[in-house]
């Protein structure tokens, strides 16, 4: 149940239960905040007097988690201090993880260290992510139980799979047809992102052709993603309020998503590869509106399309796919090194290639094809975007598209997008609720 509190009585630490709009409709924090004493003058200052509330649960391990006792006895002996180690303060206000036994939690510890391996362990947000990262995975296996994974650490024993042939980039990309027809809204919809003048009247006729998109879209603008304070009933009021373009690059992504469900693929599972599509496009949008980078939904479709020629690899080259992920286990690398070895070229090479053999616009081919690229200090606070939010969808656990690996984050990005470890717990909070919304409007069915 909700607590509903006046604004004198509520402390910086204690979760928004309902989105807060200021006197002009705007949405000011959405549900699920973890309020700074910064948010609450904010709140004050635009006559908020009474909010709604997550009530505080506290639930304090028997024991401090094992990883967390490896880390304290480390001062005696530095070489035995693990990469990382999980150390949240038990006492913290807001909501405390359930409780695991102390072997379930060291494994999720240890498996987690691994994924951040390539991380950088001295950086504060990293850590700060670690932990984070650690409490979602308890939390994941507390409420549905299931076999803790670990690392394969006696993959180097295994045989060497033998190498396929060499393969086109150019022959691969004409065989996209193999990953699912392109419907002809999606051909309709890049032709209008494409047009410097595009006509919203007849943008609202195209999508109303499509009662699946329609409803889709319809159910994504009045989603609290959005936060509208109030419902919208038609795509020409969608068109207004949310704009031309950015309905329009929602329109393809939701239509792409529609058209890609159900391939016969065994060494991903859909379902986690959609759900690390979605949290990437969602953290897009939120490090967007942090960094007040502009176009925030052109970004999040790059998300959601980020990791698509996976699946043009996986369908197309499945004898190829699967030695890339055997011999990228054996030699515990990224899965990304060896399709570089292997094919000549990354995953993201080749979705910059598919998404420019469907005219989609350069902006969108340009920004999937540099998310993994180490930015530069002095490049725009744009080049973060995707590289960043990849990396936390990968980092928190939401599914895979096939790496297990989490790519290193440069301090840089950091400042680029002006988060510190108190802005990285609020977003990661805000992520957590936005996926939770937009897998009932995404995820195909």
């Amino acid at each position: 149940m909700m607590e509903r509190l006046d604004i004198q009585q509520v402390h910086a630490g204690r979760k928004l239960g309902q989105p807060v709009f200021g006197a002009d409709g705007v949405l000011l924090f959405p549900p699920g905040r973890v309020l700074t004493q910064e948010d609450l003058d904010t709140l004050a200052r635009n006559g908020q007097t009474r909010i709604s509330l997550f009530p505080v649960v506290r639930e304090v391990p028997a024991s401090p988690p094992p990883a967390a006792k490896r880390a304290a006895g480390a001062a005696a002996d530095p070489d035995v201090r693990p990469p990382f180690f999980y150390s949240r303060a038990q006492d913290a206000p807001g909501e405390v993880i359930p409780a695991l036994d102390e072997r379930s939690i060291e494994k999720i510890c240890d498996y987690t260290a691994e994924r951040f391996r390539l991380m950088d362990a001295e950086d504060p947000l990293v850590a700060e992510l670690f932990n984070i990262a650690v409490e979602r995975q308890i939390k994941v296996y507390h409420d549905k139980p299931a076999r803790i994974p670990s690392w394969p650490k006696h993959s180097g024993l295994l045989p060497d799979p033998e190498r396929p042939r060499d393969v086109s980039m150019q022959k691969l990309t004409a065989a996209s047809h193999r990953i699912g027809t392109l419907p002809t809204i999606f051909h309709r919809l890049i032709g209008m992102i494409n047009n410097p003048i595009v006509n919203s009247e007849e943008l609202s006729k195209v999508i109303a052709v499509d009662p699946a998109l329609t409803a889709k879209l319809l159910k994504l603008v009045n989603s609290p993603f959005f936060g509208l304070p109030y419902k919208i009933d038609s795509i020409s009021r969608a068109v207004l309020i949310v704009g031309t373009k950015q309905l329009v690059m929602l329109a393809m992504g939701a239509t792409l998503i529609s058209a890609f469900k159900g391939l016969p693929v065994s060494l991903v599972n859909m379902q986690s590869y959609w759900s690390h599509s979605i949290s990437c496009g969602a953290a897009c949008r939120l490090l967007c509106v942090k960094a007040g980078v502009q176009d925030a939904e052109s970004f999040f479709v790059g998300g959601l399309l980020h990791d698509i020629s996976r699946l043009l690899i996986y369908v197309q080259l499945p004898d190829h796919a699967r030695y890339i992920v055997t011999e990228a286990a054996r030699r515990n690398i990224p899965v990304r090194d060896m399709e570089i070895e292997t094919l000549g070229f990354a995953h993201e090479d080749l979705g910059a290639e598919l998404l420019r053999s469907w005219n989609c616009p350069d902006e969108l081919v340009q920004r999937v094809h540099r998310h993994h690229r180490v930015p530069e200090p002095d490049c725009p606070s744009e080049d973060v975007i995707l590289p960043t939010a990849n990396m936390l969808s990968q980092a928190l656990g939401y599914g895979s598209s096939g790496e297990m690996i989490i790519p290193p984050q440069p301090a840089v990005a950091w400042t680029k997008i002006g988060l510190n470890t108190e802005g990285l717990c609020m977003l990661c909070a805000e992520l957590d609720n936005d996926v939770r919304e937009l897998r009932t409007v995404f995820t195909p069915t």
